[in-house]
């Protein structure tokens, strides 16, 4: 007498199930490039570090290679953020930046004349009025500070109570082009 084994058929579907992973095929529309598995020795494999350090030398290279050469006239270096605005008018220059600050600057010889300060936030802008004798700084503080280029005070401060964005308007006027 012979015995033979009977499964639940509901257990077999389960047994069935925890030892066949789902599998996954690549569509052939999505891949890029093949390589053949044929690797010889001489020839580089597309996935070889090699080329992570072949990278690595011509980066390194190209920057020994990139020398900077300064040969500005003058510079306004008192910013430790980069400056997003400048303004001119006759001798002088005004700049806004990240540091929440704003300069006056003489050109003719690049000393400081004024430092706009009282700004919580990036000066966005800074313009001058039609005659220089105004400057106004704005910035991302949502505050207008108005500064008397002359006297070199703070006439009056403003608060918009958001960020301040001037377009760009070519007709002149109290914070018009100068």
């Amino acid at each position: 007498m012979s015995s033979s084994h009977h499964q639940n058929p509901s257990h077999a579907a389960e047994a069935d199930e925890n030892n066949h992973e789902e599998e996954t095929f690549l569509d052939p529309n999505e891949t890029v490039e093949e390589y053949s598995e044929d690797h010889h020795p001489d020839q580089d494999h597309p996935m070889s570090s090699d080329d992570d350090d072949d990278n690595e030398d011509q980066d390194h290279d190209m920057l020994l290679e990139e020398v900077i050469v300064d040969d500005s006239i003058q510079g306004f270096f008192l910013h430790t953020s980069p400056i997003y605005s400048v303004a001119l008018y006759e001798n002088y220059a005004a700049t806004g930046s990240g540091d929440d600050l704003g300069y006056l600057w003489d050109v003719t010889n690049g000393e400081m004349i004024l430092k706009l300060d009282g700004h919580t936030d990036s000066v966005t802008i800074v313009k001058f009025s039609f005659d220089g004798v105004y400057l106004a700084t704005g910035g991302m503080d949502g505050q207008v500070r108005i500064w008397n280029v002359a006297e070199k005070k703070l006439v009056v401060a403003l608060e918009a109570g958001d960020e301040i964005m001037v377009p760009h308007q070519p007709n002149p006027g109290f914070l018009g082009e100068s």
